[in-house]
């Protein structure tokens, strides 16, 4: 992969807006991240299950993120699965 080329995280991370972020906008990043580590995905309902329980940032039921919740919660989330 040349320097130049943009990868398919990158590109989605960039099209996001800095609120209103659905889980399912986090399901794809988390998916794409993990994939590229040579992982399974994971079922989109895992992560409607997480906002429902606020594990994502920490209140419950929500339904909108904040780009920077959403960055910060994948790192945490990819970081966890890689490692273990």
């Amino acid at each position: 992969m040349s320097e130049t080329t943009v990868s398919k995280f990158d590109e989605l991370v960039a099209a996001l807006p800095d609120e209103n972020v659905t889980p399912y906008q986090i399901w794809k990043l988390v998916s794409i991240q993990l994939e590229e580590r040579g992982l399974k995905g994971i079922p989109s309902q895992m992560l409607y299950n997480y906002a429902r329980n606020g594990g994502i940032n920490g209140t419950k039921a929500c339904k909108r993120y904040k780009k920077s919740e959403v960055l910060a919660f994948v790192e945490k989330y990819v970081t966890k699965r890689t490692t273990v």
